[in-house]
């Protein structure tokens, strides 16, 4: 089981919030980054929700492009990407997930790891000198990826054998920046300039006894960024100058035996339902080579305790110390691209283990070739996780070398029609995929057992799987689907339901294989060595491709503030964007506006201060273009929804509430129901005549009102469920009350879309200023 030979890494993402008025429902528009998270964070390995529309376990996707299932979470991967609402859904039972997330239970569920970008992975919203020049990159569309042009590739002190942390807005002594963490096979630890790639800082704790590919991961405070020192600890150092905290208990130790045990994945943080913030550290060995232990040593980030969980010799809560006569059991490891997968649904943690002894059936407590469940604290009772599944032929498996961990467990979006609410696909060097009811995954009803399981299938040509699947919620239909790399073929797979049962069901298969993909904005990523791809991710079909880059092993793509980054084997570090613009970075030295703190901004363009979580969200989810600029500071206000009163911000398009209730979840910030709000007001005893679109329609069933043309595009682009909610009119005629002409309009819950002819796109389609409206019926001025 040599991950050295694997050529793949992770990339998650990053996940998204759907709220549907009183309701929240998952959907995410991480294409701002996490699938960017300029509005997010990206990191590789975070929490990852499963509630979002967000396609890939690294955090750099982007999950606003499809009508949600479920919500992602932020803060842990931030990410993301595991479950997203269906269109049709009425209220989701339960996950969220991307970019990251916790409460409520019932409302969201998020995924941890598949590395990479995800809402927090990488995009923590600190402060920023210019926040419309910061944000002002085009995304990458359907309509524009095949003009991706490399902006700057730059050389990089060793090899990056992972994906980057992003982390927008960051203050630094040279002014705000949009900063690219990223962690060296030497242990080195890289911030860059997002924009140009020069660098900012660096740090390196040890300069042995080997080397690492795991991968950085940003702290949901985005104050501070993790990594790997070589030193068989974690270091932990603040976002802006690279600084090392050296107080409480860090560095932690991950491993006391750096020159046997690897730490192959990336870390990976997420927040549990009790509000905790936890990251995960996850061993595994060199080559095979010595007596190794996997485990996994979960750092409470508030207390900094840790559990350890042993998976050779369980019952042992602390490390291996005498190898390897304290513990007969060897390898175990747990060296998968997503590391340690957190789902918000369940409250738990998942990760799956390689070669080495299964000895549970014979009273032994090594766990070797399967999947482990435990809590999200780490911890365990009598040396037994919370559940697990084991494959009948795990001997076979570990004679062979063809063991399941590989990869990690993929969480999937709910699947419209099935039994079972909480789905995985195991894949592995055995060229199977595994479909996993995480809530009973051996249908024996505990850990320990074998088999289980709903569904093995084969991964027809190209071999072993060592690569992080993607998945990804069909925003025009809701379906839900699966992308698997491997060393020969991607393809694309369908998940559906029949009588209540799942399966999968390829698609479509292509060539040639490659590193991990990624789904954003409804694009697939994924690079081969020197080569990166983008696809159709319905058919396989080639939307644009790249030669200009050098060889892959572990490193993918990741795709933030409308830009895609990617590392590779020849030590460097590749930006590409539409039509090849360069954002400036602001000048050597530039001081930022005085009325700025590192999670504040003063907007003198109407003299309002936005901070905190309410500068995350607008940061996030599309800040100027869809929200406008504040029109009022933080007031305490009574909902007309459920007569709570909550502290509330008015913008120009929009109105935030902060939900303290939900707080670490992708629910902790919603949009009050505006686009509803006004159009009870103006239409309450005569309804105008609409007309259904024909062009690009899709209807949806709860609402019954269809979105097309340049609305929908609109829609999907920024946000879709998650930021403005279902249609709750079809398109008509309306008189405009700021200017007095009549435009196309069509109402969602949380806004109302205006067609300006007039204007070229994507200027053509404008959300109308309702919070300012709301805001001044609601507090006319004295």
């Amino acid at each position: 089981m040599s991950d050295d030979r694997l050529s793949v890494y992770i990339k998650i993402t990053a996940l998204v919030i759907l709220l549907l008025a009183p309701i929240l429902i998952a959907s995410a528009s991480a294409s701002q980054t996490a699938s960017g998270a300029p509005a997010k964070a990206l990191q590789p390995a975070t929490a990852l929700v499963r509630h979002g529309s967000i396609s890939s376990p690294f955090i750099g996707v982007a999950a606003n492009d499809v009508p949600p299932k479920r919500t992602p979470n932020i803060g842990l991967l931030t990410t993301v990407s595991g479950r997203t609402p269906q269109p049709s859904a009425v209220r989701p039972a339960g996950r969220l997930t991307i970019t990251f997330v916790t409460q409520p239970p019932s409302l969201t569920r998020t995924i941890t790891p598949t590395p990479l970008p995800s809402p927090d992975l990488t995009t923590a919203s600190v402060t920023m000198s210019h926040p419309i020049t910061s944000f002002a990159a085009a995304q990458i569309t359907t309509s524009n990826v095949n003009t991706l042009q490399q902006i700057y590739q730059v050389r990089l002190p060793e090899i990056a054998d992972g994906v980057a942390a992003y982390l927008t807005g960051v203050a630094t002594a040279s002014g705000a920046r949009d900063l690219l963490f990223l962690n060296t096979k030497a242990g080195r630890l890289v911030a860059l300039d997002a924009a140009d790639g020069s660098q900012i800082w660096a740090a390196q704790a040890s300069t042995g006894p080997r080397y690492t590919t795991s991968s950085p991961v940003v702290d949901p405070n985005h104050q501070y960024v993790y990594s790997y020192g070589l030193d068989g600890k974690v270091h932990k150092y603040q976002v802006g100058d690279g600084r090392e905290v050296s107080e409480g208990n860090w560095p932690e130790v991950v491993t006391i035996h750096p020159d046997i045990e690897k730490i192959s994945s990336p870390l990976t943080v997420a927040t549990a339902k009790n509000g905790v913030s936890y990251l995960y550290a996850a061993a595994a060995g060199f080559d095979d080579l010595g007596p190794y232990h996997g485990h996994v040593t979960t750092i409470n980030l508030a207390s900094g305790t840790q559990h350890i969980f042993n998976t050779t010799c369980s019952l042992q809560t602390s490390y291996v110390t005498d190898l390897p006569n304290s513990c007969p059991y060897i390898q175990s490891a747990i060296w998968g691209r997503a590391g340690v997968v957190y789902d918000s649904d369940t409250d738990r943690i998942y990760f799956a283990t390689g070669n080495g002894a299964f000895s549970v059936p014979n009273g032994g407590h090594s766990w070797g070739d399967t999947i482990l469940a435990l809590k999200p604290d780490g911890s365990a009772v009598n040396g037994f996780p919370l559940d697990s599944y084991t494959p009948i032929n795990f001997q076979e498996l570990s004679d062979n070398d063809k063991d399941i961990g590989s990869a990690s467990p993929t969480l999937l979006p709910p699947v419209p029609g099935s039994k079972y609410p909480h789905l995985a696909v195991q894949a592995g060097k055995d060229e199977m995929l595994r479909l996993i009811n995480l809530d009973d995954m051996s249908s024996n009803g505990g850990p320990g057992n074998l088999g289980g399981g709903i569904q093995v299938i084969h991964v027809a040509l190209g071999g072993e799987v060592l690569q992080a699947p993607a998945t990804w919620v069909n925003p025009s239909d809701g379906s839900v689907w699966l992308f698997v790399v491997n060393d020969g073929t991607i393809s694309g797979w369908q998940v559906t339901a029949s009588a209540g049962t799942p399966s999968l069901t390829m698609r479509w298969q292509a060539g040639p294989g490659g590193s991990s993909p990624v789904v954003d904005n409804g694009i697939l990523y994924y690079a081969s060595s020197h080569n990166i791809y983008a696809l159709d991710p319905l058919t396989g079909q080639q939307l644009w491709a790249d030669t200009d880059i050098g060889n892959i092993h572990w490193e993918s793509v990741l795709l933030a503030g409308g830009h895609l980054y990617i590392t590779d084997d020849d030590g460097h570090l590749s930006a590409y964007a539409p039509g090849g613009h360069v954002v400036t970075p602001p000048a050597s030295g530039a001081l930022l506006d005085p009325n700025d703190t590192p999670n504040s901004h003063y907007f003198a363009e109407t003299g309002h201060i936005v901070k905190g979580r309410f500068l995350t969200y607008w940061q996030e989810h599309g800040d100027v273009p869809v929200f406008g600029f504040p029109v009022s500071d933080p007031l305490r206000e009574v909902s007309s929804v459920d007569g709570n009163t909550y502290t509330v911000q008015y913008f120009q398009r929009a109105e935030f509430e902060y939900h303290p209730q939900n707080v670490g979840t992708p629910s902790e910030v919603l949009l009050t129901a505006l686009g509803s709000f006004q159009n009870q007001q103006r239409y309450a005893l005569l309804s105008p005549d609409q007309t259904v679109s024909s062009d690009n329609p899709y209807t949806f069933t709860v609402t019954g009102k269809t979105l097309g043309g340049a609305f929908r595009a609109y829609w999907e682009k920024y946000g879709g469920l998650a930021t403005f909610g279902y249609p709750i009119s079809n398109e008509f005629q309306e008189i405009s009350a700021l200017d007095g002409n009549t435009y196309t309009v069509q109402y969602f819950e949380r806004a109302e879309l205006e067609f300006h002819p007039q204007n070229l796109p994507p200027y053509d389609v404008q959300p109308a200023q309702l919070g300012a409206q709301r805001y001044q019926q609601s507090y006319p001025p004295k």
